[in-house]
């Protein structure tokens, strides 16, 4: 147990102030590099934007490099703006820290468990929203700034850790792209030739089942099975919608159109695409052609960004032989088991930050 002597329990607005941004108008916006950086829903996580306005605006609005961003309206996240000023746009706030008692550090490992909290009892109807009165409302348990400093401390060894891994995985998946490309060439121009299908063509597309958020587990047990959703591994359930080999496609929230290979018995959530094959084809060439063409660029919607299942369907992708196909996952076999090693040490240390974020957050 923690020793929680000095802790004093706060509410969110008596440590930060919570700032709206302004509702822009639209018609001034453009996607052309001129004017002012505009943060909106979608570029929270991401940390950057590619929306840019063109018009007349109040310093009050304006955000740095390094603040913290709530997105308050589909998916209810955290993130820190890692780019130049700029603006900031409606149903986006930023948290203002008084730094005599906590640190934007603190506040950002904090506040998700918050956030999913608030996001896990609100009604859903077609987009969930998050208000300002909320987020103030949060209540935290603060311990002493130096004690704030070695659970920061702690967090950002393992963070780091996950951080070092993924871009381990990244550069694997630099390395099997090429391998891609070598063989097939470049799927969107399609510079061999092969035969066009639409993807509703050579695979049922469908999306997954609802499971309750009280009924995912942050940790694995004997008994549950892996639980994806639109943003890849949420935790493990009990129950299991299928058993084999699929590529998932993520079809809601700011990282829609990311995919994954899911493997043996597994639960989809209903934001999760899940790929079966309706022609003869290599589960991990059909990974990697949809990750290059990157899915998020057919996504619709301001706050909730979203990919429809008949639009997808209908997205056309060069249909190589299959047995260049199987060639192809022969040469990247090594690769995907270094990457699976390192998706299981991923796991291990994800369990233990997880682990580190209940015993001082809970």
């Amino acid at each position: 147990m923690i020793n929680k002597v000095g802790w004093e329990k706060k509410k969110i607005e008596e440590i930060c102030a919570v700032i709206n941004g302004f509702a822009f108008d639209s018609a001034s916006f453009s996607d052309i590099e001129s004017g002012m950086p505009l943060i909106r829903i979608r570029d929270v996580v991401r940390g950057y934007t590619k929306t840019y306005f063109n018009g007349s605006y109040s310093e009050n609005y304006i955000v740095k490099k390094g603040e913290l961003l709530i997105g308050m309206d589909g998916e209810f996240n955290i993130g820190k703006w890692n780019s130049e000023n700029a603006l900031l746009n409606q149903r986006v706030c930023k948290l203002k820290i008084d730094s005599q008692f906590t640190t934007d550090k603190f506040i950002y490992y904090f506040m998700p468990k918050a956030l999913k909290a608030i996001e896990d009892k609100t009604p859903f109807v077609t987009v969930k929203h998050i208000s300002s009165k909320q987020i103030c409302n949060i209540k935290i348990n603060l311990p002493p700034l130096p004690i704030q400093q070695q659970i920061v401390s702690e967090l950002d060894t393992l963070s780091d850790i996950i951080s070092k891994k993924k871009q381990q995985l990244a550069d694997l998946d630099i390395l099997a792209q090429a391998t891609f490309y070598e063989l097939f060439g470049d799927p969107v121009s399609n510079e061999k030739g092969w035969k066009m299908k639409l993807i509703g063509e050579i695979s049922s597309l469908k999306s997954g089942q609802f499971v309750k958020a009280s009924d995912i587990q942050s940790q694995y047990f004997k008994g549950l099975y892996p639980c994806f959703g639109g943003n890849g591994l949420r935790g493990y359930t009990k129950s299991f919608t299928h058993n084999g080999e699929f590529v998932l496609i993520g079809r809601q929230g700011a990282l829609c159109g990311n995919v994954k290979i899911a493997k043996d018995v597994f639960h989809a959530t209903e934001h999760a695409v899940v790929c079966t094959p309706l022609k003869t084809y290599e589960t991990i060439w059909f990974y990697y052609i949809l990750k290059i063409l990157n899915l998020n660029k057919y996504a619709t919607g301001a706050a909730q960004p979203g990919l429809a299942v008949g639009k997808l369907e209908k997205i056309e992708i060069p249909f190589s032989p299959i047995l260049l196909q199987r060639k192809f996952a022969r040469q990247i076999e090594s690769i995907e088991e270094q990457k699976e090693l390192i998706n299981k040490s991923i796991v291990e240390v994800q369990h233990l930050f997880d682990y580190t974020m209940d015993r001082y957050f809970n």
